[in-house]
């Protein structure tokens, strides 16, 4: 690619780079691919995946230990693509509460936290069965090697 600045070719380069978000420390990507002008030393990076960089982010916020910051809860629930509704819904509080705990007016209860971190981990296919107004079947068939069937 051609400098913006003064219309020199680029050379790919892999660079750190901070990355901005409202957590409560620094999260710097390593190695991310860049584009750097060597006449004025202008610096174009981008992040290769952002919606795998910020699930991975997400996935490691559930694992550290201690309790969660307000602003990691937005950030997880942002790198989920849900809203306040959805993911009060999810975890059976009104959407008030969410933004609560977003903006650090109350803090998460222990179970809440817990059922969060759960979800990020394990994915929200858990959560979406329980709004799911499918009925319960009449009959499960199990044979041997074979899968679980439902009928209704």
């Amino acid at each position: 690619m051609k400098c913006i600045e003064c219309g020199t070719q680029t050379n790919d380069r892999l660079l750190d780079r901070e990355l901005m978000v409202e957590l409560p420390y620094r999260v710097v990507l390593r190695d991310s691919p860049a584009a750097v002008c060597p006449k004025c030393g202008e610096e174009y990076v981008g992040i290769q995946s952002p919606t795998e960089t910020f699930l991975g982010l997400a996935q490691w916020i559930a694992k550290r230990p201690g309790r969660l910051h307000c602003s990691e809860v937005r950030f997880i629930r942002n790198a989920l693509a849900w809203t306040q509704e959805q993911l009060g819904r999810k975890l059976g509080v009104a959407p008030e509460t969410v933004s609560r705990w977003e903006n650090g007016k109350k803090p998460v209860g222990y179970q809440s936290e817990l059922a969060l971190r759960f979800l990020v981990l394990v994915g929200s296919e858990v959560a979406d069965q329980l709004d799911s107004t499918q009925d319960t079947p009449t009959k499960v068939e199990i044979g041997p090697g074979e899968e679980v069937r439902a009928a209704s």
